[in-house]
Order: C-alpha cells, then structure tokens, then sequence
C-alpha cells in the first residue's frame, strides 16, 4: 500500500511517503505558501514526483486550524448560552497566568460579547428542566442571524451536559429557520462537567467549520484534478486521523494537528532503537513543540489552553509549545536584555539572510554568521543565503547591546537554547520525570542544529537524529490509524460505584464510538476500544487517567482500579495516600482502526564512504574552531564521528559540538552522545 503524508508547517510544508511499487520512501520539504498553502502542499507532491494515480492513502497536517485561533482570522461566531451566563467565558477560571505582575491581561474571549447572546431555559445538575427553554427568544435570534446571513453558530447551555433536550430543540428551530447554517451544540462535543471548556470547545468547533471545510474542499479538488482516488485522512490532536467529512465538524480537534503526527514519529522512533522513554522536540521555522514517550506511549490531555485560560475540553496529545524556531526575532526589551522569540518572521518574509525583505536578526541568522550554515548548500542547495545581510543585521542588534558582532550571535542561540531546555524541563521534570532517564529525538528543520546543546544543558546523555529528521511529523503522519473518543461525567465516590452500573455506562460510550466508525464505512467490528476512567481524589481540580479492563467489571476489578490510581497519583505527582477519599470524576472510551502498516522505513539516502567531505571554521564557545563537515547521504552504518562537525542534510543540518561523539546506526539514525 502506498501512503503519503504532507505537514503544513509555518514556514515549511513537508512529505513523507512509501511507495509500495517502486519500494522507495520519498521526502521533500517546501516553502509553506501563507496565502494559500494547498499550493504548498501540491508543490511537495510535485518536487517529491508522486504520482497520485498510484497513492491509496493520504494523512495530512496542519497549522491551518492553529493558525486560525492564535490570529483570530475565523468570522465572527455567534453564541447562545444560559439566560444570566452571558459573560462567563469571559470571566474564566479567574486566576492568574503570572502571579506577581500587575499589568498582565487575559486574552480577549473567543467571541465577543456583542456576538454572545442569552435564552431563558436552565437544567439542573441532575437532568431535571427547572426552566423550560423559551422557543419564541430562539425564533427571533434565527431571524437576527438569517438577515445577517450568519454561517456558523455555537449552543452551550448550563448542565447540558446531564440532559441536552434544549440544545437539541435550538438546534433543530436554527437549522429550520436559516439558509445553510452550521450549529454546533456542547452536548454533542462532550457530556463531561465543566462549563468554561465545553462552551469554547463548542465555540471553537462552529469557528472552525468553515475554514477547515473550505480548506479541505479545495484541497481535496485539486488532489482529484491529479488523478487520487484513495482515502483522504486528516490527523487530529488526540492522536489518531478522521476522514474528511469528520474533520470538517470536529474542527477543533484539528488544532494540534501537525504537532501530533511529531509526536507519532519520535514514538516510532523510540521503537527501533528498543527506547521506550522518548522526549520529542521538534524544532521548526516558527515554534518548537515538546512531548514524552512514556513507557512507549504519548502523555494524553484532557484539557488544553489554546491560550492562557481558554481551555478545550477534547483529549489531546500533552505537547508543550513556545515560540523558538529557525525564524524567531532576536530582540532587546526595555530592561536593555536580549531577547529571542516568540516573535517570528516565518515563511514571509523570513530571515534575513533569505533575501525576502525580512530586516530583524533571527535564529538562522545567527547560525550562518557562526558558520554553523554553509549559505551554498543550505537545503541542499535549494537555497542561498545572505550572510553579509545577516551579519549587518545582527550587528546593529549587537552595537545597542555593547557586544560585537559574534558574541551577540551565539547570545541568541545559547538563550534559544534554554528556552528549549525550560521546555523540556516543564514537560519532564514538573511532572515527576528524570530527563536523564530519556532519549531526546532533534526533529524538525532546525532541531538538529539545537538538541544536542539542550540535551547537554539537561545532563541528557543520548540524542537521537533520524534518518528523515527535517520531515520527522510527516514519518508519524503516515503511521497513524482512525481514532475517535467519547466521554461523560460519572461523578461517584469509588466505595458508592456498581460495578454492573459503571460497565453500563462504558457499553452506552462503545456504542456511540462504533456508530461513529459506522457513518465513515468501517465495521464496528474491527474497532478495537479502549477505556478509561478519570479519577481523583475528592476535593482536588485535576484528575488521573487509570485504564479500565473490557468486558464486565465486578467488586475486586473496582478495587484493582482504585489501586492503579494510588500508584499513578504517586508516579505523576510524587504523593498517595489511602486515608482520602477517591471518587470517579469522568469516563472516556477510545476506538482506533489501524489504516497504514507502522513500519518505520528509512529513505535510504545513504552511500559508500564517510570520509569527511571538507573542514571550515565554526565558532563554538567564543572561538573559531576548525570544524568537520560531513554530508549525511554519504556516511555509512557504524559510521563514527568526532565534535565539533557539521553534518548536512537535504532538509536540515546537524550540529555536534566539541567533545560530543556521535554514530550512525542500523537505520541510518544518528546516535549522539553528549559527554
């Protein structure tokens, strides 16, 4: 079976694919076209030579839905809530992203008040209607939203998440009374408790709607135009990928949709080097994304902020995001400190070394002015580069700071460096985590240049550098299977569960998952389900995942499953202890169907010899330092290398510092060992 996958990134768009009849893996990486990127996907079809005709599956990921929520750019989205509850978006969870700094604010709500409206109608916390929902108030909004020719709308009532009769009545009144209009309702994305995240999820979704569908449209017109015929599939944030249709109307699980597929490549990863404690960074032009391996499988969220206290309800791959890639800004605040990031000069215009009109010193600029960049075969020669440009950029940065001109270049890469470090220190050692314990996987464009000085600065003995590093998300795009969750609050105290009761409430979510399977033409039966069940104990705000076995459940699978969440509590926050109460707080079940084979393939780029190819000056440590340069297509298996070098690649460069050893291994992957 023949696979591709393609990765819109900020600034790059990327593929990866096996071709099963020429038994060849492709891979390519291509500017990211902002104003319309399905051109930049069809440039990476285009550039890798794939013939469509001959694909029988195509995963895709991208920043389209990310994009859209970080710059607002989505058409004003009305939303109907709770008579008296109009502003508790807004409100939030009332605390603070910074605790000491007086002058911060929060972020402006996903829609506005003006475009929030109000029903009389309430549901209590049990089911029961104490209010029935006013139809005549839902009737005059339908003809306000009709003359204002509104497309999307999102529904979020109080305690609809016990009984969604009222969101289903607006719904159907909405869907009567206006033209092609989409209604997203909170009830259908999730039945768990909590207002504040099901409403912005609900929001989120009826936000997204059209942008994904327009965008998925027209990609999927002009795969056609060149000949595909096989199965178009989308990667969401939780993991797994969902057909078109799918995707359209879950939008916003679409929002870590390219970080995911990262995640899968450096669990994949893990997996042919035997490692099953993996952190993942992947480094690109715009950001630099984060996430564990943990005993072979990815942390998982229940709840995201796509901002600072704008949570989502969904489950999704825990990734920790900042804002540090190839093309961050170096800047100076108004302390008079260097700073880099999380501004970005992205794909347009760039860097100033690329010559497209971009005049603030970034990250890559720094890296040529060091020498760490050949600007001849930067990309395999796809691209030059201005160093003269880039050096008079970074100088004028340098002379406000009182440095010259090098010191002030490697200033920028050392802060970038501990800014990825904090990240890996946010997502390993804040929960519980030894970094040291890990292997630590440089992905991306430019990962490969940074991870070895991060894992350094972590006491990270081993980094690994695949053999597909600059295209690493798209490998994990294409190893991805159909996953769908659902999940409902079940709130009760473990000593007051029925086991017959708790096994019913997980059958009622397995139905609604296989349903799910059903309406995209796969048999339920070749689904298989896993569950889960959120607990914690009573009084606390956050909970534990703990797995739940199939099949009926009785009184001693009660008391394993109690057992499990001590000894999870205690391995995620170093603490347990029986003389508290736990309570099951919510239930989730996940249905997957492998469509692809997992198989890692390498590229098979390699050829004979691994002699050094050239030495240049590089600047490490303060100092120009005769430095190797080896190209990676010619370095063999069992290949040995000695820091400082430069190893470059068609689609990323590779940096080994002095006294760092490193080794290509049976897949082509290079082994650093960082002391």
């Amino acid at each position: 079976m023949s696979t591709i996958a393609v990765d819109v990134g900020g600034t790059h768009t990327d593929l990866y694919g096996w071709l099963s009849d020429e038994q060849r893996a492709v891979q390519e990486k291509v500017p990211t076209t902002a104003g319309d990127p399905t051109e930049g996907v069809m440039h990476a079809l285009q550039a890798a030579d794939v013939d469509l005709t001959a694909v029988d599956t195509f995963m895709h990921g991208s920043t389209i839905a990310t994009n859209a929520v970080i710059e607002g750019e989505y058409a004003a989205t009305p939303f109907i809530t709770t008579d008296g509850f109009r502003d508790l978006i807004e409100i939030g969870r009332y605390h603070r992203e910074e605790l000491y700094n007086p002058y911060q604010s929060k972020p402006a709500p996903l829609t506005a008040r003006r475009h929030r409206f109000t029903v009389p109608e309430r549901i209590d916390e049990t089911g029961d209607v104490t209010t029935a929902l006013d139809e005549q108030a839902v009737y005059d909004l339908a003809d306000q939203f009709q003359r204002d020719e509104i497309r999307s709308v999102a529904v979020g009532f109080l305690n609809s998440y016990t009984n969604p009769e009222h969101e289903y009545r607006v719904k159907e009144i909405l869907e009567e009374k206006v033209d092609d209009l989409y209604v997203a309702i909170s009830s259908e994305l999730s039945r768990k408790l909590g207002s504040i995240a099901r409403f912005n999820s609900t929001i989120m979704n009826a936000a997204l709607e059209p942008v994904m569908a327009g965008y998925l449209d027209k990609l999927d017109r002009k795969l056609a135009d060149e000949g595909f015929r096989g199965s178009f599939y989308v990667i969401r944030s939780d993991g797994g990928v969902a057909g078109t249709a799918k995707a359209k109307r879950q939008a916003e699980s679409t929002i870590l949709s390219g970080p995911a597929a990262g995640v899968r490549g450096s669990q994949a990863i893990g997996d042919v080097l035997g490692q099953s404690n993996v952190i993942g960074m992947d480094m690109g032009g715009t950001s630099t994304d984060v996430s564990l391996i943990e005993e072979g499988e990815p942390l998982i969220t229940t709840e995201y902020e796509v901002k600072f206290d704008i949570p989502l309800v969904k489950p999704m791959l825990d990734v920790t995001t900042i804002g540090s890639g190839g093309g961050s800004i170096a800047w100076i605040d108004e302390g008079g400190s260097l700073r880099v990031g999380p501004q970005s000069a992205g794909a347009d215009p760039g860097p100033v070394c690329y010559g497209q009109g971009g005049t603030e010193p970034t990250i890559t600029d720094a890296h040529l002015v060091l020498g760490r960049l050949d600007p001849e075969t930067f990309l395999g020669g796809k691209r030059s580069l201005n160093k003269e440009a880039a050096s008079q950029a970074i100088e004028d940065l340098a002379g406000r700071l009182g440095m010259d001109v090098l010191e002030a270049a490697e200033g920028i890469l050392k802060i970038a460096n501990e800014n990825m470090a904090a990240a890996v220190r946010e997502t390993t050692i804040e929960r519980g985590q030894d970094p040291r314990d890990y292997y630590l996987v440089g992905f991306g464009g430019c990962g490969p240049m940074h991870a070895a000085e991060v894992a350094g600065s972590l006491d990270v003995t081993s980094v690994v550098v695949p053999s597909a590093s600059g295209v690493l998300s798209a490998v994990g795009g294409t190893m991805m299977d159909i996953q769908h969750n659902d999940d409902k609050t079940f709130y009760t105290p473990v000593e007051a569960v029925d086991p017959s009761t708790l096994a019913a409430e997980f059958q009622e979510l397995e139905r609604a998952i296989r349903e799910t399977f059903d309406e995209e033409g796969i048999d339920p039966s070749d689904v298989d389900v896993e569950r889960v069940a959120e607990m914690r104990y009573v009084g606390q705000t956050y909970e534990v995942d703990v797995p739940v076995p199939a099949g009926s459940l009785d009184s001693a699978t009660i008391t394993r499953l109690l057992e499990t969440f001590h000894e999870r509590h205690e391995q995620e926050y170093g603490i347990a202890s029986d003389q508290f109460p736990v309570t099951f707080v919510n239930l989730r079940a996940v249905g997957r169907k492998q469509t692809v084979e997992h198989e890692f393939r390498s590229p098979s780029t390699t050829a004979s010899g691994g002699d050094v190819t050239d030495t240049r000056e590089v600047y490490f440590d303060g100092e120009w330092q005769t430095t190797s340069i080896y190209y990676r297509d010619g370095l063999e298996p069992a290949s040995e290398l000695e820091g400082p070098a430069i190893i470059e690649d068609a689609h990323s460069t590779i940096t080994l510092n002095p006294g760092m050893n490193a080794a290509v291994d049976d897949h082509e992957n290079i082994v650093i060992t960082t002391k």
